[in-house]
């Protein structure tokens, strides 16, 4: 069973070839460009196993009991393609593990 990954619209998007043993799909791809974080991850839910994010407030902004899918936090200093290649390896793991619906940083 392949998982199903959506990528944020403000994660670099090189990132996606990098996490090619898994079917990816970005918020632009599928559509749903400038929906707001909450009416996005609900949706999400229905099409995606994880969201991936490089938005840190997110965790502050929804409540982990009622989260919809298993939320990935890039936690890098910043967005730029250097930043996130040395944490690739690390998403890639945390992805081929059974996840919960809960805030993972990946730092």
């Amino acid at each position: 069973m392949s998982i199903h990954v959506l990528l944020d619209e403000c994660v670099h998007s090189r990132l996606k070839q990098s996490l090619d043993s898994f079917n990816v799909q970005t918020v632009i791809e599928a559509g749903w460009r400038g929906i707001q974080n909450g009416k996005l991850l609900k949706l999400a839910s229905s099409h995606y196993d994880v969201f991936i994010t490089s938005d840190k407030n997110l965790q502050y902004q929804q409540h982990t009991d009622t989260l919809p899918l298993p939320v990935i936090i890039i936690a890098t200093k910043g967005n730029m393609w250097q930043d996130i290649e040395p944490i690739v390896s690390k998403i890639n793991a945390l992805l081929s593990t059974e996840l919960n619906n809960e805030f993972y940083s990946v730092s």
